[in-house]
This record gives C-alpha cells, sequence and structure tokens, in this order.
C-alpha cells in the first residue's frame, strides 16, 4: 500500500500532461479551423481572383486602422473571411513587390530592385525598367501547370509583359492609364475585362490577377471622383521622396482626396465581389485582396512611395474570402509577408508550394522568422514589429517600430540578429536591364514615377 500513492501521483500527473497537450492542440486546431474549411473544391472549377490595389496603406482601410467609413466592402470582407493584418510588403515600389508576390521571394532573391536615389532598377540602379527573369518560377506558371486557366488585367506601367510579369498567363490585358496628358485609369475598365473572363471561362479553372491604380495619384483621378471626404477648396501635393514646405491646408486636402479615390476604388471591390456571388452556384470562389505598398503623408518628412521603408509603406494586409460565408472574424495578427499570399493560395486549391518559393502557407504555425524589405542601397530587417533600417550607401542603421511592437524598446539581442541578417544583404550586384517604350515612359512621368 505504500506505494499506491506515488503509482497514483505519476498517473495523475500523466494523465494531465495528455490533457494539457490535447488542450493546445484542440486550441491551435479551433483557432485554424475557420481558415481550413476556406479550402477550395479543385472538382468544382475553382475561380481564383487575385486583387492587388496599388499604393493603399492599411490604416486607411475601415477595420484595419481608418476612423473614417473608407472601405464599406472591405470591411465586409475582412469581416466574413479571414485577415492577415500584421502583414508587410517586401519593398515600397510595385515592380519589386509584386514581383515578390508571385514569385514568394524578397527583392534580392528575384532580381527586381527600385534605387530611389536614380529612379532606376536594379541592385546597381541603371537599369530604366525592371526585369522579372525567366529562372524565376511565378505563382501563374505554377496554377497552369495544374490545368488553370490564367488572365491578368493590371493597370500599373510598371508590370507590362515587356518586363516578364505575364510569366504563366494565358492571357494579359493591360490598360493604358493615360488620358488627356493624366494618369488616371478607371477601375471601371479593369471589372469590364474581368467579367469577360469570368463569363467566358465559366467550365475552367481559373486563376484572375486584378491590379486598380485608383488609389494611386493622381488622387481621386485628378479630382474628377465625387466629393465625399474633401471638403472645401485646396490642392493635392504629390512627389516620390522628400517634400518641403507642404502646408497643413494642402497635406489634409491630399489625404482627402487620396481616401476619396478609396472610397471609389472599395465600390468597384464591392461590384466584382457581387459578380462573384453570382457564379459561385456553379463553381467555388476564392478571392484574395491585397496592397503592394502605401503612400506617406509626411510621416518622415516625405510623401508618396518607393524612397523608404517605413511602416507607412510597408504595414498592408491581406483578406481571404469565400462567398459563402464559412468563416467568420478570424483575424491573423501575426507578422507575416507578402510572400506568404501565394503559399497561403496554393494551400487553399489544395496544391503543393514549389520548393522554389519561400513563403509560407498562414495556414501553419507562426515561425516567427524575420520578414525583409528592400529598395536597392535601403534594406529593412524586422521580426517581433521591430525593424532595422540599413542605408548600405550612408553606412547607417535606424531601429523603427512597426504597429505591434509590444515593448517600448526592442532588446539588445533582437537589434543584433536584425543586424547580422542585414550583413549578408550588402549587395550590388548587377542585373539585366531594359528600356520602356515612349509612350511607357509618358504613363510614368502622369503617374509620378518619372520626371
Amino acid at each position: 500500500m505504500r506505494y499506491t500513492w506515488p503509482r497514483f501521483l505519476k498517473t495523475f500527473a500523466a494523465v494531465g500532461a495528455v490533457a494539457v497537450i490535447g488542450l493546445v492542440v484542440f486550441e491551435l486546431a479551433s483557432a485554424l479551423e475557420p481558415r481550413i474549411r476556406m479550402r477550395v473544391d479543385a472538382q468544382r472549377n475553382p475561380l481564383v481572383v487575385f486583387v492587388v490595389i496599388d499604393a493603399l496603406r492599411r490604416d486607411h482601410v475601415e477595420t484595419l486602422g481608418s476612423q473614417r467609413a473608407t472601405t464599406p466592402d472591405l470591411a465586409r470582407l475582412a469581416k466574413e473571411g479571414f485577415v492577415a493584418s500584421g502583414m508587410l510588403a517586401h519593398s515600397s515600389q510595385t515592380a519589386p513587390s509584386v514581383a515578390s508576390m508571385f514569385v514568394s521571394k524578397a527583392p534580392h532573391a528575384h532580381g527586381v530592385q527600385f534605387d530611389p536615389r536614380t529612379k532606376r532598377f536594379g541592385n546597381n540602379g541603371k537599369s530604366k525598367a525592371p526585369v522579372l527573369t525567366k529562372s524565376n518560377l511565378t505563382l501563374a506558371e505554377v496554377l497552369r501547370g495544374e490545368e488553370y486557366f490564367t488572365a491578368a488585367v493590371v493597370a500599373n506601367p510598371w508590370l507590362r509583359e515587356e518586363f516578364g510579369f505575364a510569366q504563366g498567363f494565358d492571357q494579359y490585358v493591360e490598360i493604358p492609364c493615360h488620358k488627356h496628358g493624366r494618369g488616371v485609369c478607371d477601375g471601371a475598365r479593369i471589372n469590364e475585362e474581368a467579367s469577360k473572363v469570368i463569363r467566358n471561362h465559366a467550365a475552367e479553372k481559373t486563376l484572375l490577377y486584378l491590379h486598380y491604380l485608383d488609389v494611386h495619384n493622381p488622387y481621386a483621378h485628378a479630382g474628377k471622383l465625387p466629393r465625399v471626404f474633401r471638403d472645401g477648396p485646396g490642392r493635392v501635393v504629390y512627389r516620390n521622396g522628400k517634400a518641403k514646405g507642404v502646408s497643413s491646408k494642402d497635406l489634409a486636402y491630399t489625404i482627402d482626396a487620396y481616401d476619396d479615390g478609396l472610397l471609389y476604388t472599395d465600390s468597384l471591390i464591392g461590384q466584382l465581389v457581387r459578380e462573384l456571388e453570382s457564379v459561385a452556384a456553379e463553381r467555388d470562389v476564392l478571392l484574395v485582396i491585397t496592397s503592394d505598398h502605401g503612400d506617406e503623408f509626411l510621416e518622415h518628412g516625405g510623401l508618396g512611395h518607393g524612397s523608404t521603408l517605413y511602416p507607412e509603406l510597408l504595414e498592408t494586409f491581406a483578406i481571404f474570402w469565400r462567398p459563402d460565408g464559412r468563416a467568420r472574424h478570424p483575424r491573423d495578427e501575426r507578422l507575416s509577408g507578402t510572400i506568404d499570399i501565394a503559399p497561403t493560395l496554393l494551400d487553399l486549391v489544395g496544391i503543393r508550394k514549389p520548393r522554389e518559393m519561400a513563403g509560407r502557407s498562414l495556414l501553419g504555425s507562426s515561425s516567427g522568422r524575420p520578414i525583409i524589405a528592400e529598395l536597392a542601397g535601403q534594406k529593412a530587417a524586422i521580426k517581433e514589429y521591430w525593424g532595422v533600417i540599413r542605408d548600405l550607401d550612408a553606412r547607417q542603421d535606424e531601429v523603427v517600430a512597426y504597429s505591434g511592437a509590444a515593448e517600448s524598446e526592442p532588446s539588445a539581442e533582437l537589434v543584433a540578429e536584425l543586424s547580422s541578417l542585414l550583413d549578408a544583404l550588402d549587395v550590388r550586384a548587377t542585373v539585366n536591364s531594359a528600356a520602356p517604350d515612349p509612350k511607357v515612359v509618358q504613363q510614368l512621368k502622369a503617374l509620378g514615377y518619372i520626371e
């Protein structure tokens, strides 16, 4: 009898340990279960729509930071789907950022870099245009290999077929963004082209990539959109980079014009969603929405984008939505990168992620890995929502807090880890170069990209 009590304790401890492990597994499964239920049935001709809203910063989106009613349709999608709200872009310029989304690699790995000093591309800052080489495996190529019809409708002239961004697409429609001397590109045309693809390929598995430019400069379509947030006279001030002498009145009007463009874009998303809902009875539908970068409004002395790696330019999001609303309110606040979007999308449609993709599915557990962001001679390494931004030319490091940083200061160990990681990215390798067509140059000037 003298051994009964110790044996009981051992048995109790063992049972308790199993119970604890079971509880942890249950809680993890419960947390992931809504996302797992988002999986697409490959037998029902899936329609996967991947939307990028150019220049949309996260804190201007309802439920993700904005106090204004800027995005009622996005707010609904965020409520009904699941949201990666701790996501960061890997660059603050469209070409490297979108390349990272589609090949699931940081810019130094896929070779598309933008240099804010020269307004050119490549690690050496000498190429007039971006080049996404064929050595990169894109999301479109992966899905086409799985018998998907792949189509794209893009508005940003940096994403032209001649620069390599059409890799893997069966159909690639470029919307000219130049009208009456201004860089205006109405997303209504993107919706028109999207409707054609949805109707004409209803019996096929389909990937449809849509890239909207209505939030981008010129804000509010050069003042042509209805006034909702703009109150009274004013002028939009825009440039990419440092901006001096901007009055508080002009800054406020500029932000109001930006939000008017966002409200219009949100209405286009609502129109797209209604069409997706109309076909959901015949086929499975998955909608993914994100942005490639934000715009800055003097938070660090500048405007526009493509000049720094501060939070206002890198903080983005991803919404994954199905029309039947099988997932409600799951919000993933873990630090993630836009390179994780493609692996998550592939996971949801039941396709194994290729080895070439460095990102990870958001359906899995967090690894706590750092996020890398780049602008040629500027590099950032971010972990636990703290980042070290390095200027390779000035040989300076800056420690920056991103939204979500829990502590008032990062630990010395974390800063040392991030600095060590940046040491490995001190590169100035030459990459392929290209020169844009003169008509494209005109569009780029109208959009404020080049002078």
